[in-house]
């Protein structure tokens, strides 16, 4: 009996044990984002976690497989929620449950919806109704970029949640602009955070959404009213119609796409906006500011093409994507001394949007049918520039130049080189693939330019933490100089635009951000105006119209200087042969008139 009630003990006491062991230590859901494949369409899943005592095991269960990448952010979630609270990860287990049997799930996406349950579950902190969260989780808790957020945002908007958390991007950026779009598109907050702290103060704290969900300005309000006018120096080839006219042309394409959002009542803020950068870009023309006016409306148009692409699929993109590519085509017309700059533009700006498409068609087809929403988005941002790009070239070739005679531009191959490899210090770009495509087809202008705009803006960007004072005292130096062109006097009429735009700013960040804009400015003026004054001497009435090797062109002078010398020497030998023939006839004439005399003199004295 005694044995007995030993063994009954014994038993009770291990399965006391084996219930602590397993005790629940707290438990968490949410309505998770996802993109299903290969359909790709939002979707919202739910993840529920348990968390028991244990030894650190992570296990996700549900799916019929699941990716390494999943279970390595369930992992990864675990581990930083327990050190969030100061907790020992070893000391818990945690059972991550997936509401999609009978599928397959990967990808890292729902790290941070992981990350947010295990310290909900950990504390016995509720997690707020009706938002979900969608971003990859690192180790020091920092939240992560991921795909498809227009997908996932509409997948919440249509399962009725409030808001959703996604990761920050870069203010004004791509990927910043289609927050915007689904925010608007979808009516549901999309609010961005950069970490677990800040996401915690949503989810689980009163921290309001209110003021903190995306806020992209597609219209930057400067200060036209005090601008003063334009007044840089140009000291060659200071021709600005051609560049009027490729204002107005793209002024024109700018308020056709513009108008065709109008429609699209979910993006009437973002039309007006529009509208009013639009209107903007023609009051900076009306003061001198030719290229900054352009510029704003070139974004513009970008923006606008974008939104209007909003219900664009993969097809229909693939069609615009290689359409583009090939219409933009349009060959330059023959170089002179009068149109060499504005024809050198628009072939920079053929060889940027074929670089660039070509770069985002591959990237397109790679993706197949994982293509997402923001795939298409991107992939329109992109084609929008190429067109921009294209459109401005066919201005810049159909603008009416002086005649003049055809040249070519010749010995600046090293230059290119050399300014190349500059470049290459600041890394991989569309600048620097462009310029090195355009080297390897021998315009050895369009990739000396090209390589500019990288040297030009990279050395500038080194410079972004110098002061307000300091980068303003730089632009002005740099100002002083007369520049040579009609592409650096504008560019350093931005900066002058941006100069004094920075006087007037409200406030200390916005005088230097726009101080550094004029400071970029003036950079890239100063390396064009270099640049274009070594394509000037360079041009060559002789030769093919093609760019020439710097090696044939130094054989070329070289021959053409032993020639002249050659000419100079015939000429003399031919003047002193002519010479010596003269007085040889000469002589002979005296000589032959000497004999006739002796001659008659002799006939005389016979006769006599």
């Amino acid at each position: 009996m005694l044995s007995a009630k030993a063994s009954t003990i014994f038993l009770a006491i291990v399965l006391i044990a084996s219930f602590s062991s397993a005790a629940v230590i707290g438990t968490s859901s949410i309505q998770a984002p996802a993109v299903l494949s290969p359909e790709n369409i939002g979707s919202l899943t739910q993840i529920t976690l348990t968390v028991t005592n244990g030894t650190g095991e992570v296990v996700i269960r549900g799916p019929e497989i699941v990716g390494n990448s999943t279970s390595q952010s369930a992992l990864s979630a675990a581990v930083y929620a327990s050190q969030y609270l100061g907790l020992q990860f070893k000391r818990y287990n945690f059972t991550y449950d997936i509401a999609n049997n009978h599928t397959n799930v990967s990808g890292p996406s729902a790290g941070a919806a992981m990350t947010i349950l295990a310290i909900s579950a950990l504390s016995h902190q509720p997690l707020k109704k009706g938002f979900t969260m969608t971003g990859t989780i690192s180790g020091n808790g920092s939240i992560g970029p991921i795909g498809g957020l227009f997908d996932k945002a509409g997948a919440a908007a249509s399962g009725g949640l409030g808001f959703i958390l996604a990761p920050a991007v870069p203010r004004a950026s791509i990927e910043d602009e289609i927050y915007l779009i689904a925010q608007d598109f979808y009516s549901i907050p999309v609010v961005p955070v950069a970490n677990i702290t800040q996401a915690v103060g949503f989810a689980m704290q009163n921290k309001s959404i209110a003021g903190n969900q995306t806020v992209f300005n597609l219209y930057s309000k400067y200060n036209i009213t005090e601008l003063k006018q334009a007044n840089i120096t140009c000291s060659n080839s200071c021709n600005y119609t051609p560049f009027i006219s490729l204002l107005n042309s793209t002024f024109n394409i700018t308020s056709a796409q513009v108008d065709s959002i109008a429609g699209i009542s979910r993006f009437d803020a973002a039309h007006g906006q529009m509208m009013s950068a639009l209107q903007q870009a023609v009051g900076t023309a009306n003061k001198g500011y030719l290229y900054a006016a352009a510029d704003m409306a070139f974004l513009d148009y970008v923006n606008a093409y974008v939104f209007a692409n909003v219900q664009t699929n993969q097809t229909q993109m693939q069609t615009i994507l290689n359409g583009t590519n090939k219409t933009c085509s349009a060959a330059p017309p023959q170089l002179t001394s009068f149109n060499y700059e504005y024809a050198i533009s628009g072939e920079l700006r053929q060889t940027w949007a074929k670089t660039l498409l070509n770069s985002t068609i591959s990237e397109f087809e790679s993706a197949g049918n994982e293509t997402t929403t923001d795939d298409i988005l991107l992939a329109a941002h992109d084609a929008a520039q190429a067109n921009g790009w294209c459109a401005a070239a066919d201005s810049l070739y159909a603008a009416q130049y002086p005649k003049g005679a055809a040249v070519s531009v010749v010995g600046i191959k090293s230059s290119a080189s050399s300014a190349i490899q500059r470049a290459s210090v600041f890394g991989s770009s569309l600048y620097l693939d462009s310029a090195i495509s355009a080297y390897g087809s021998h315009n050895y202008a369009v990739a000396l330019i090209s390589a500019d705009y990288q040297n030009a803006l990279g050395n500038a960007d080194n410079e972004f933490n110098l002061t307000t004072q300091q980068l303003d005292n730089r632009t002005i130096s740099m100002l002083r100089e007369p520049f040579f062109g009609a592409w650096p006097s504008q560019f350093a009429n931005e900066a002058q635009f941006y100069l004094q735009q920075s006087d007037i700013a409200a406030n200390n960040s916005s005088r230097h951000d726009y101080a550094f804009q004029a400071y970029s400015s003036a950079a890239l003026a100063t390396a064009l105006s270099n640049d274009t004054r070594l394509i000037y001497n360079s041009l060559s009435s002789t030769g093919p119209t093609t760019t020439v090797p710097t090696e044939v062109q130094s054989q070329r002078q070289a021959n053409v200087s032993l020639n002249n010398l050659y000419i100079f020497i015939g000429a003399i030998l031919i003047v002193l042969v002519a010479i010596l023939l003269i007085v040889f006839l000469i002589v002979a004439a005296l000589h032959k008139s000497r004999q006739r005399k002796a001659q008659r003199t002799r006939g005389i004295r016979r006769k006599r």
